[in-house]
């Protein structure tokens, strides 16, 4: 940004990299971005699970409900060992604010309550959407939950090791799967 601060052809476009890197200079922005990449690191991690080809279904549930709690707990503090906290220990203890050599503009205080509303407003969107997509996998209360839920009886872990519980494994879940998918099921049957 200085680069195009200083030497861009026109007047708007100095104008506009001179607002930039202000805005870039900026306490709140600053952390707000080490923030970011800790939202994006724990998302990168779920992509990769989600992208499995071995991939089976309590693992997908396990590691959604993995994310989304990790992401509610950014909410209330920073992540141990995350950008974030990083950041905010760089800042401590120091007179004049500055981040690798590069001087802040802003103050600590009022960073942490504008970087609060932003945390809430960033979580609280990212947790809608995942409940959006994956809602029927994690919510008790979607519809199709119950017949998520009973698929589990397919997996192999999950099948009991006592002989007698053996026998009746299932069978409700199978009903429940049944009834589910009913109108599938009879939609081509010759009456």
């Amino acid at each position: 940004m200085d680069h195009l601060a200083s030497s861009a052809a026109s007047a708007e476009i100095q104008g506009r990299a001179k607002k930039i890197r202000k805005g870039m200079h900026e306490i709140n922005f600053c952390a707000f971005s080490h923030f970011l990449a800790d939202v994006f690191n724990e998302l990168a991690s779920l992509s990769c699970v989600l992208q499995k080809n071995d991939l089976i279904l309590p693992q997908a549930i396990s590691a959604l409900r993995k994310t989304v709690m990790v992401l509610q707990a950014m909410q209330e503090t920073p992540q141990r060992g995350g950008m974030l906290c990083q950041f905010m220990e760089c800042l401590q203890g120091q007179e004049e604010i500055s981040f690798q050599g590069v001087p802040l503009s802003g103050d600590v205080t009022g960073m942490q309550q504008r970087l609060q509303r932003n945390v809430t407003s960033v979580i609280t969107t990212t947790v809608e959407a995942i409940n959006t997509r994956f809602g029927s996998l994690i919510n008790e209360d979607s519809e199709d939950y119950s017949a998520v839920n009973c698929m589990k009886i397919f997996h192999h872990d999950t099948c009991p090791e006592n002989t007698n519980e053996l026998v009746d494994y299932g069978n409700d879940q199978l009903e429940a799967l049944m009834e589910h998918f009913r109108h599938v099921l009879t939609r081509h049957v010759a009456v």
